[in-house]
């Protein structure tokens, strides 16, 4: 059976998802099974072949929720001098084409090397403004590590401590007090878990800050760093 009626906005559907649709003011259970020409192919609940103007859409009211995991990455070096701001300050990841809001969010430094860890301040900020510092005043002391990967991740099992250089892993963010204030970066107080960016917008700019604080160490995150951003959305 073929319905046409008047355009109206259709949201984007999975293979094989299971939806409620409003046609000519009726409820129809639909299966999705994709697109054919100007209709919307499908299924009803009595295994007959549904085909639907897209026009004939006039609204959606399943309960399904979309949840998805999306990685972006910034692969440029970031140089840290033997003290001040890093190069670039701060480096950028550009988010764009999500859909919901934020529900957790894990950060990746790949391969940081640096020999003396305790003089780095790592700070993430999302698009609206939320902030975490994920490293400050850590990671021990000479000879540092050379080429570590770090994800940090509230759902780690552990953080860094002051005075033991951390092996590659996960971490949760990590901090010994006090923080002091970041020059060029949103000021204090800094977050101290990822989930500030819970229930946020993720598109827009994220901007990694790394600051050393003290003289005569240097490093660099050598292939840059990555966010992981899983997000909720109610089709």
């Amino acid at each position: 059976m073929i319905h046409s009626c008047v355009c109206h906005t259709v949201k984007c559907l999975n293979y094989g998802q299971v939806v409620v649709l409003v046609v000519g003011g009726r409820q129809v259970p639909f299966i999705f099974q994709g697109i054919r020409g100007n209709c919307v192919v499908g299924i009803t609940s009595g295994n007959q072949v549904l085909a639907l103007d897209c026009g004939c859409i006039t609204a959606i009211i399943c309960g399904r929720t979309a949840v998805n995991t999306t990685r972006f990455a910034n692969p440029n070096v970031i140089t840290i001098p033997d003290s001040g701001a890093a190069t670039p300050y701060p480096s950028i990841i550009n988010v764009s084409g999500l859909f919901g809001t934020i529900t957790n969010v894990t950060v990746t430094l790949r391969n940081l090397t640096h020999s003396y860890l305790s003089d780095l301040q790592v700070l993430l900020v999302g698009p609206q403004g939320q902030n975490v510092i994920l490293m400050s005043t850590v990671g021990g002391f000479s000879p540092g590590v050379v080429n570590a990967t770090y994800t940090f991740s509230d759902a780690a099992v552990n953080s860094m401590t002051e005075n033991t250089i951390p092996p590659p892993g996960i971490y949760k963010p990590s901090i010994t007090p006090p923080v002091t204030a970041l020059p060029g970066a949103p000021g204090l107080p800094y977050g101290t878990v990822l989930s500030v960016f819970n229930g946020t917008n993720p598109n827009g700019t994220w901007q990694l800050y790394v600051y050393d604080q003290f003289a005569q160490d240097v490093g660099a995150i050598n292939r840059g760093w990555e966010l992981a951003i899983t997000t909720r959305d109610s089709l």
